[in-house]
């Protein structure tokens, strides 16, 4: 069966990855017409998630599992209904997050129960990752990106753009997950956060014409 694109952008907030995402939908969309943007507003588990938390939940009730779980349905709904019939068009789909952002965030809060000196320890994160996945596991979740560009940016630098320095111990932490992620996972590039967006349209574009369509 015939498949398009599948392209995600990651990171931690304000990192830059919706202005590069931008760009490169920007310069994309004089090369190819496939293409299919799915903005945050389309696909962002928290988005809905507050909204669920504020007017049926208490957010006081909700534990870090259960966050996962409500944040991973959300994911799964928002995919199924926008992402995978895009797909099936053979359309080249350029998506701001994808469920490692729920690795990366809920994984975060997870390690907060872990004892303090092996809360950053790479068995610690492997558990955490794994607790996640196995929710996407359950939903049937199995749709992988074909290239997915995590954009590292300095936690001091995130820190002075989102103005709250309490963040900090909570955003290394997800930083760490990311580039566990890029170590471990296929398909995964760590993009610098100062990238230049004509690199990685070249980089789209050849993966798609070359490999996806074998010309």
């Amino acid at each position: 069966m015939k498949r398009g694109l599948f392209v995600v952008f990651e990171g931690l907030e304000s990192s830059g990855k919706t202005t590069l995402l931008k760009e490169v939908v920007n310069v994309l969309s004089y090369i190819d017409k496939r293409y299919t943007y799915i903005a945050r507003k389309y696909f962002d588990p928290s988005f809905y998630f507050h909204r669920l938390t504020k007017e049926f939940l208490p957010i006081k009730d909700v534990t870090d599992s259960l966050q996962t779980c409500l944040r991973g349905i959300l994911g799964f709904i928002q995919y199924y209904y926008y992402i995978k019939p895009a797909l099936t068009e053979e359309k080249i789909v350029l998506c701001e997050r994808y469920f490692d952002s729920i690795l990366a965030y809920q994984g975060a809060k997870l390690l907060e129960a872990y004892p303090a000196e092996v809360r950053d320890s790479i068995q610690a994160i492997t558990e955490v990752i794994q607790e996640c996945k196995s929710l996407r596991v359950l939903l049937g979740w199995s749709e992988e990106p074909d290239i997915e560009f995590i954009i590292d940016c300095p936690v001091d630098l995130v820190l002075k753009r989102i103005k709250d320095p309490t963040q900090r111990d909570f955003l290394e932490r997800v930083r760490a997950i990311y580039l566990f992620i890029a170590r471990n996972f296929e398909n995964r590039l760590v993009v610098n956060y100062e990238e230049d967006s004509s690199r990685l349209v070249n980089f789209i574009t050849n993966y798609y014409y070359l490999v996806k369509r074998k010309i």
